[in-house]
């Protein structure tokens, strides 16, 4: 959990997907897993341009999203593709996006931290994996769930300029989202009073695979386009 002296001392926050889709290994003609790969990008560039002295990962931690390849995304059909370190799933997806947005801009990548909690502060971009409701459509990983339309609209309304009432642990799981953890830090951040003139903005989302993957650049400095 974050405090209101780390809010108000600034910091960007990232919310990134944490779908194994977005490497084009493992989904070569799913346009609309490259779509969000584009845009998750465009957000990391921006991001990277502001050069973060810090970088710091905060991904779910279940046991079912480990590898014991360090680096390695073997474990989901993709020996191929490596990344400069991680064991968790939701750590070598931020890591893979991060090295893409870095090399396609020339921004040099510092060190990267894994973390539990949201980490705002001077110079500090913290990169959220999180994944909205996986009950969206009858061929979803949980195919139609009721509820999970309504847990979606709060998601994205969280991940965009809207503060909506909180909600707990098991209402997330019951609207269909894995890990509500990723999305109790969320609101915690957004919520706190240092946090209030936060810029938050939902980039870019999309539900072709029944579930709500999306991307959102929280700022205190950024300016509108």
């Amino acid at each position: 959990m974050i405090n209101s002296e780390s809010a108000a001392s600034g910091g960007e926050v990232v919310v990134v997907s944490g779908s194994p889709a977005q490497i084009p290994a493992l989904a070569p003609n799913h346009a609309p897993s490259h779509a969000l790969v584009q845009a998750t990008l465009e957000a990391l560039r921006g991001a990277l341009a502001r050069h973060p002295s810090r970088i710091v990962v905060v991904s779910p931690r279940n046991p079912q999203w480990y590898t014991a390849h360090e680096g390695s995304f073997r474990a989901w059909g993709a020996p191929d593709v490596v990344v400069a370190k991680g064991h968790y799933l939701g750590d070598l997806l931020a890591i893979w996006l991060l090295e893409q947005a870095s090399l396609r801009n020339d921004f040099p990548l510092g060190p990267i931290e894994f973390a539990d909690a949201i980490a705002l502060g001077p110079g500090v971009l913290t990169v959220v994996v999180a994944d909205g409701s996986a009950g969206l459509h009858p061929k979803a990983p949980l195919a139609q769930l009721d509820g999970a339309a309504a847990t979606q609209r709060w998601c994205e309304d969280l991940l965009g300029a809207e503060l909506p009432d909180a909600k707990s642990a098991d209402a997330l799981a019951k609207g269909g989202v894995f890990e509500p953890d990723m999305w109790l830090e969320l609101y915690r951040c957004a919520s706190s009073p240092g946090a209030a003139d936060f810029k938050r903005t939902l980039v870019y989302r999309e539900h072709s695979l029944g579930v709500g993957r999306c991307v959102a650049w929280w700022s205190r400095e950024r300016k509108a386009k």
